[in-house]
């Protein structure tokens, strides 16, 4: 999936559409392996500007996930924050 490819590079560089579109698609594996973990670290990243519907989001998803997929999410949002 090419536009994958465009959304994460958009994302990296701070894009709040393209990393809430990651985290949707990665919530949801709607075209790609679902990876609830990732889906989190993107909502947990947008949760830090404040937005409220992401703040929403990422508290949600959280109350889904085990101790590990949340410990898994911290490591991948540092990853992605640097």
């Amino acid at each position: 999936m090419a536009a994958l490819e465009w959304y994460k590079k958009a994302a990296t560089q701070g894009y709040a559409l393209a990393q809430r579109t990651l985290a949707t698609l990665y919530m949801g594996g709607d075209g790609i392996e679902q990876n609830k973990p990732l889906a989190l670290a993107w909502y947990d990243i947008l949760a830090d500007s404040g937005n409220v519907m992401d703040i929403h989001r990422r508290n949600a998803l959280k109350e889904k996930l085990t101790p590990d997929e949340i410990d898994e999410a911290t490591r991948l949002k540092q990853e992605l924050s640097n």
